[in-house]
């Protein structure tokens, strides 16, 4: 048995040109190193129970602290980051079966101030390097990050982004091609003021780091490196698809709203007291309309639906039109 690694990295520094945005009093950089640093205590306290393969986790965070600065220069940050994280990988010269870069951030929506636009998205590597399965490893890396999105979109209050799953070119880590599986998760939108209290709040951020490490565990135990992955993860999911999906969406909610209206228009409107009109509401009604309760439109008709009519004679019953109003039990029709 052996420990599966995963090399956690808190996007940003605590300070320098990498440190990220701040809105409402909440930080991005200190946002991503609290979920990082939950996610990273949740996994090393994991124990697998059905896999054969591997008996717990071992994570390294690249943060230590939410103080740490790996470099006031951004991109400097960025290679000791993966500097660190090939380290981990070499393992007295054999290589661990599974090895996991996750990147934790809270990036801001658009270059606006505030945004409405809210919710998590994951990003996963798209390796395109020679004398490789590339395909293989973009489908690892494309099945976790889409268990990741939804584990966290069905159990937490945090809503998926508008573009919820995208490839990235942002791992700096195609020369050597070491980290078998790359996926960052932005756990919410730090410009956003519903996305920047749940990231604030300790309760509903451990939710949210809570369910991205179920996620991890799932996913690995679901071995899907030994061959196993789905074959919908073998097609890359690009910004096109997600595209298509997204209209698909938006035309069933059309075609919802417009059925509702069908509907809707189809309801029974009663303009006049005649044949078609509820006889148990006849009294009430005309009385309604003899002291000036009730009027006509102009074109002397009255609308009355019947939701409107059980509510009048509710209110007939309650006494609102005075004791003289008859209810339809007690009016006898001539």
């Amino acid at each position: 048995m052996s420990v599966c690694r995963v090399y956690i990295d808190p996007l940003r520094d605590y300070s320098g040109n990498n440190a990220g945005a701040s809105f409402y009093g909440v930080r991005e950089q200190d946002m991503n190193w609290f979920v990082a640093k939950r996610v990273s205590e949740t996994l090393d306290n994991y124990t697998f129970m059905n896999s054969h393969k591997y008996s717990s986790f071992e994570t390294h965070l690249s943060r230590e602290t939410k103080e740490t600065t790996k470099s006031e220069d951004m991109w400097e940050s960025l290679r000791i980051r993966l500097n660190e994280s090939e380290k981990l990988w070499d393992d007295g010269g054999e290589q661990t079966p599974y090895y996991i870069y996750l990147g934790i951030g809270s990036e801001p929506s658009g270059n606006k101030e505030t945004s409405t636009e809210r919710g998590i998205s994951c990003h996963y590597e798209n390796r395109n390097a020679p004398g490789i399965d590339n395909d293989t490893w973009n489908a690892w890396s494309y099945s976790l990050a889409d268990t990741i999105l939804n584990t966290v979109v069905k159990n937490t209050d945090m809503p998926e982004y508008k573009i919820p799953i995208t490839l990235t070119r942002y791992l700096p880590i195609n020369e050597n091609e070491k980290i078998m599986c790359g996926v960052t998760a932005h756990v919410g939108r730090i410009n956003n003021a519903n996305d920047a209290r749940l990231l604030y709040n300790e309760e509903t951020r451990n939710a949210i780091a809570d369910n991205i490490a179920e996620a991890i565990a799932y996913w690995v135990d679901q071995d899907y490196t030994s061959g196993n992955v789905p074959d919908k993860y073998k097609t890359p999911y690009t910004a096109i698809d997600n595209a298509k999906d997204r209209a698909k969406a938006v035309l069933a909610e059309i075609q919802k709203n417009e059925e509702l209206l069908s509907e809707i228009e189809s309801r029974m409107v009663y303009n006049y007291i005649d044949k078609n009109f509820p006889s148990y509401a006849i009294g009430t009604v005309e009385y309604l309309i003899d002291n000036g309760f009730l009027k006509v439109d102009d074109s002397g008709e009255l609308g009355l639906t019947d939701d409107m009519i059980r509510q009048i004679c509710i209110f007939a019953r309650a006494g609102i039109f005075g004791k003289d109003c008859p209810t339809p039990e007690n009016y006898s029709p001539l």
